[in-house]
């Protein structure tokens, strides 16, 4: 069965059938998040008609919109955004290759969570990004100093919730 999409979201896929190509705007900020964001609504749809081609397109798309992105800003990474993580996580496949690219430009290149609050995201986007953190992360070859018992003792407890805002 066919998702209800969005007419313009049937255009771009139309297009990319004819053309082989996806368009996107030039460089404004506020056109990131709006680009993420139908780029993941046309990869959903290029999966429900099971469009491997488009799918692959559509990833690759994304994956050079956030390189050509993120090569014209000072600093700030430009992360696809909870709607689009939403998008995709919502309605596609749960071992989609656009599952895989958002975690995977989280896991490599997040400086944080941006917009991502505790309940913006399905938890399945969570847990598939602390795996994969968890993957990549080098473990220690020192003693940690949380290996000192009053690390996690109330007053120094306190004090990094303070410097670091609530870690839950």
């Amino acid at each position: 069965k066919l998702p209800k999409e969005s007419p313009h979201v049937f255009a771009l896929y139309m297009q990319l059938l004819l053309t082989g190509h996806i368009p996107t705007k030039r460089h404004v900020p506020e056109n990131c998040a709006k680009q993420q964001e139908l780029l993941c609504r046309l990869y959903v749809l290029a999966e429900k008609v099971q469009d491997v081609n488009a799918k692959d397109k559509i990833c690759d798309t994304i994956l050079a919109l956030f390189q050509k992105e993120n090569r014209k800003t000072l600093g700030e990474i430009y992360m696809p955004g909870p709607t689009a993580i939403n998008i995709v996580y919502k309605n596609a496949l749960e071992y989609s290759p656009g599952r895989l690219l958002l975690v995977d430009l989280y896991t490599l290149y997040a400086q944080n969570l941006g917009d991502i609050t505790k309940n913006a995201v399905p938890k399945e986007f969570l847990f598939d990004l602390a795996r994969t953190l968890m993957q990549f992360r080098e473990l220690p070859t020192d003693a940690l100093p949380m290996n000192d018992p009053p690390f996690y003792h109330e007053d120094k407890f306190e004090k990094l919730k303070q410097s670091q805002g609530s870690y839950a």
